[in-house]
């Protein structure tokens, strides 16, 4: 006799200032769950490591505080019970979904907004990603080798920074608008 599933399970994990409401993550949400995601944990942590850019060393500490935070929030979750998990993932998140998706064993999809090249460091599967040309906190080209090497698509768009948006409302829509229709047909494939 088997077990019936829970169901689809989405999992947001936010970046440092980018909270599950900002645009990226937001419509994320509402596409995974027009997609059939019908439960969700947005998780909530905080860091107190000052000015992370640029050092190696308090990134490690931010990713360490917040990696325990999350840890927390999702020990009481059933991952097994699901009949599809998805992450998705912005910035420094996308190295605490990394991380913890690989020390659960979680077979899951992966979206990455934003990736910094510490999320890398993982074993990758069914994974896509998202960066600018204009972000400062990555290099563009070795996110684009990283990916590569991990066989991750990855979708570049010029004249963006790390919030992946551009010159203005209007651009910012038209991007968001690219963003999400990428999206969406990965999670149809």
């Amino acid at each position: 006799m088997s077990e019936e599933k829970r169901g689809k399970l989405a999992v947001v994990f936010p970046g440092i200032g980018y909270h599950s409401d900002k645009p990226l993550l937001y419509y994320a949400r509402h596409l995974a769950r027009e997609m059939g995601y019908n439960e969700e944990v947005l998780l909530d942590y905080h860091c107190t490591v000052p000015n992370i850019r640029g050092s190696e060393e308090k990134m490690r500490m931010a990713y360490e505080q917040l990696y325990a935070q999350a840890k927390e929030q999702l020990e009481k979750i059933p991952f097994g019970e699901y009949s599809e998990i998805l992450m998705i993932s912005k910035s420094i998140g996308t190295v605490i979904a990394n991380s913890y998706v690989e020390e659960y064993g979680i077979a899951c999809k992966q979206i990455m907004y934003t990736p910094v090249a510490e999320s890398f460091a993982f074993q990758l599967k069914d994974a896509i990603a998202f960066a600018g040309t204009e972000d400062p906190w990555i290099d563009i080209l070795q996110i684009r080798a990283l990916c590569g090497l991990a066989g991750i698509p990855l979708h570049i768009i010029n004249g963006v920074n790390h919030s992946m948006e551009g010159k203005g409302i209007q651009d910012d829509i038209r991007i968001l608008e690219e963003i999400m229709n990428e999206t969406k047909k990965f999670l149809y494939k």
